[in-house]
């Protein structure tokens, strides 16, 4: 979902929220027969909440004119907040359906989180830009 909106000061505010579904890992099990293979995908556990991705960004971009080097001549100065609620969105998780248990070899079990990836998903940034057009 995406708004903007031009405020009487001239500046001009945008918004963008992405929401996204649980993410899903499917794995493969070889069965006893030769050539045989069970598909399995089930929802990983996320943070304790319904969404798999969450992430709000805020944008500010303000106009300012440079009429003494001609009538379009202007300068634009944005800042950009990226994931303003700095939410984890994790992408690492251990796909072996056959980790059921914790072990010295592997300390998580399927579903779980095995990593702090973060895919497509900085943490809590912000951005200062500038641009000039005449």
């Amino acid at each position: 979902m995406a708004a903007s909106t031009d405020t009487p000061i001239g500046l001009t505010l945008s918004a963008k929220l992405t929401m996204q579904s649980p993410i899903y890992v499917k794995s493969f099990i070889n069965t006893a027969s030769p050539y045989a293979r069970t598909i399995v995908g089930t929802e990983v556990m996320g943070l304790g909440d319904q969404w798999g991705k969450r992430q709000l960004d805020f944008a500010f971009t303000k106009y300012v004119p440079f009429s003494f080097i001609s009538d379009e001549a202007r300068i634009r100065v944005r800042v950009d907040i990226i994931n303003v609620m700095n939410d984890r969105n994790y992408v690492d998780y251990n796909s072996n359906p056959l980790d059921t248990t914790r072990t010295a070899g592997s300390p998580t079990v399927y579903r779980e989180r095995v990593g702090y990836g973060v895919g497509g998903n900085p943490p809590r940034t912000i951005k200062l830009s500038a641009g000039f057009s005449f």
